[in-house]
């Protein structure tokens, strides 16, 4: 081998070197091939890979996968042609219904909300989550902060509470958890910038003591003034909304 041939293939195996250390950074322009992650189940639930991928339905397709190292969770983000775009990571639980992600349209604009189930919420489904969104046609998620509500004990400060979640209408974002009694309550709101402003919450009290369902009933008014509603009619609205929503 000449001298010229032997620089060339030195170049080479250094350029391979400077990629593999880019891509193990997480560099945005490191290209990588079909991993052979299990698909993400994309609901709430203990049975399934920790480690696992799944594609967004929206507009840009992203791509996220995501892996789960001791009490951390790492979701890296690529395009569609395989570019890493970002990569968003959490503290979460030891436990089995930590770590879970979620693809969830909030809002209605067409864009995929990125959710992650930070611990276990016991003897009810509810954990607390982590959210990030983005706008238009970018690829570069936001941390969204959920408020300090004074009554209410249950949430993290900054972080969702609840089993599920979805797009309620005209913006509105719906948070439901369930309690005991099959009772539940949902908290509606709508994005402020990177924050989430509530609104009003609703909730049913569940099976009484005679054994009769109890109907559902309007439980906090926080700024209704915002969304044009009365208050019986965000009742009517977001109870509806909840009942058909949790429907078998």
């Amino acid at each position: 081998m000449n001298g010229y041939a032997a620089t060339v293939l030195r170049v080479r195996g250094l350029v391979a070197v400077v990629a593999a250390l880019l891509c193990a950074a997480g560099a945005p322009s490191c290209r990588v091939g079909t991993d052979s992650l299990a698909q993400c189940r994309n609901i709430l639930s203990s049975v399934g890979a920790k480690n696992c991928e799944f594609t967004s339905t929206d507009a840009l397709g992203l791509r996220f996968e995501k892996r789960i190292v001791g009490t951390s969770a790492r979701i890296r983000i690529f395009t569609r042609s395989g570019v890493m775009v970002q990569t968003v990571s959490h503290a979460i639980e030891d436990s089995p219904e930590s770590g879970i992600m979620l693809l969830r349209d909030l809002d209605g604009d067409g864009r995929d909300e990125l959710l992650l189930s930070l611990d276990t919420g016991g003897a009810h489904p509810n954990s607390h989550w982590a959210l990030w969104r983005k706008t238009g046609n970018s690829t570069q998620f936001r941390a969204v902060r959920a408020p300090h509500l004074r009554d209410d004990v249950m949430h993290d400060v900054g972080a969702l509470f609840g089993s599920d979640f979805w797009h309620a209408g005209d913006g509105f974002i719906a948070e439901y958890g369930t309690g005991p009694t099959r009772s539940w309550l949902t908290r509606i709101y709508r994005f402020d910038s990177d924050e989430l402003a509530p609104i009003v919450s609703v909730q049913n009290d569940g099976v009484g003591m005679d054994g009769s369902m109890s109907p559902c009933q309007l439980e906090k008014v926080y700024d209704l003034a915002r969304t044009g509603l009365a208050a019986d009619e965000a009742r009517d609205r977001f109870c509806t909304s909840t009942e058909e929503r949790q429907r078998p």
